[in-house]
């Protein structure tokens, strides 16, 4: 038998032909290797997390809640078509009497925040608890495609709006990118359209979609400021085409699942502004690219009666889910509408973060993300559905809701939209 050597320990400064190794067994040459390795693959991951997650938010930011109270004059009867009748959000109304109101006090707006007079001073039958709670449910069925799975999941959608706190418990686990650009804080007040919104779209309780993923972008108006002096009420078009020409672009490099699906935008009336062609052309590439995009006004639909210039109420303590519970106080003649009064949706923040608001007799602005939280439905369902082809379905299988001045409107059903693509699912 062949005698075989005995190995020795390889030393730590082995070389070959006057060369040092490229890996040393020394264990400080490992160190070093393994150090180098962990920042160049922690660069590498840092490099792909900012290209797929642009998500950043400022949790710490200071909360406000400023109360605000309108009463008006209750022997007015004309203060009854009023949009904010009488409002009392944050406000303590311990001290009035409002056993005499009757079916009036159903007028109010207000919040988990308002302070109610003891029972013997409110009206009998109106619990305001109740009401908030009642109103968080989205109606019209969408419950119901909640329980079967059916929640926006897998879809983002982009909200542009004025600046929130990300932090409110209906939206905070939505987000997955938040832009506010140049407010300035001192001189801005976060309001609550922008949460309230959002919440309608998305919000974990309130929302048609409670799964989707958010983007949210509260654009500069400085420039716009700058741009549109003379056209009063359109000084965010110019921040709104520059976030909407950013979406495009995001689009192109986002994977196919993570893409912007739809952009909501609760204001329009912009065809007065002189960059009224610079903002429709980018709508109509984003929709061009599968993209749903919704403003107050958008015409690219192809609606007979627009969109966006009527509304609707509930009726107090009715039955969101049943059609015939919604009215519409006013409007045009055969235009698309979906709830908006007669619902609860966050709240500007409170010190608790969990702030919700009554809404009686909601607008446009609350009409176009509950719109867009069924596209979101509808393209979880449905992957390949395109926004105009949504946009005929959703008017052809809506209900026929007359108005109080004689017209009639099509009041959005989801279950009808859903059931319809399920099928075309299957054929």
């Amino acid at each position: 038998m062949k005698k075989t050597k005995k190995m020795s320990k390889r030393k730590c400064s082995t070389t070959k032909k006057g060369l040092k190794y490229f890996i040393s067994c020394t264990p400080c040459m490992i160190n070093t290797l393994v150090f180098i390795a962990l920042c160049v693959g922690g660069t590498m991951l840092y490099k792909h997390i900012r290209a797929n997650h642009v998500f950043k938010i400022d949790q710490k930011l200071e909360l406000l809640s400023e109360p605000f109270l309108h009463v008006p004059n209750f022997n007015d009867d004309k203060s009854k078509i009023s949009f904010h009748w009488f409002d009392a959000f944050n406000a303590d109304i311990s001290n009035m009497d409002l056993s005499l109101l009757g079916d009036k006090i159903n007028f109010i707006s207000f919040d988990n925040l308002t302070k109610f007079p003891s029972d013997t001073k409110m009206p009998k039958g109106f619990e305001p608890k109740k009401l908030l709670e009642a109103g968080k449910n989205p109606g019209l069925g969408v419950r119901g495609l909640h329980a079967k799975g059916i929640t926006g999941k897998g879809i983002t959608v982009a909200v542009i709006d004025w600046p929130l706190y990300p932090n409110h418990q209906e939206i905070k686990d939505n987000f997955v990118h938040y832009e506010e650009p140049d407010w300035d804080r001192k001189k801005m007040d976060y309001e609550f359209h922008g949460v309230a919104m959002a919440s309608v779209l998305c919000g974990k309780a309130v929302g048609v979609a409670p799964d989707a993923k958010l983007a949210y972008f509260a654009p500069s108006i400085i420039q716009g400021i700058q741009d549109e002096k003379a056209v009063e009420g359109h000084l965010y078009i110019s921040g709104e085409i520059a976030v909407l020409q950013k979406i495009l672009k995001m689009n192109k490099k986002l994977p196919k699942d993570k893409r912007i699906s739809a952009v909501s935008i609760s204001r329009g009336w912009y065809n007065k502004s002189n960059l009224f062609p610079e903002f429709k052309k980018v709508v109509k590439d984003l929709i061009d690219s599968g993209v749903f995009v919704l403003y107050v006004g958008a015409d690219e639909y192809e609606i007979p009666g627009g969109f966006g210039c009527s509304i609707t109420g509930r009726m107090p303590n009715s039955d969101p889910d049943d059609v015939n519970s919604y009215f519409v106080p006013y409007g045009c003649n055969g235009t698309f509408v979906a709830p908006s009064g007669g619902r609860t949706v966050a709240g500007n923040q409170s010190t608790d973060n969990y702030r919700y608001t009554g809404i009686k007799q909601g607008g446009a602005s609350e009409t176009v993300p509950y719109v867009v939280g069924t596209w979101a439905l509808a393209k979880q369902v449905y992957p390949d559905l395109m926004p105009k082809e949504f946009f005929k379905i959703a008017y052809e299988t809506g209900y026929r809701l007359e108005s109080v001045n004689g017209n009639y409107n099509i009041l959005i059903q989801p279950t009808k939209i859903i059931e319809y693509l399920q099928n075309k699912n299957v054929k």
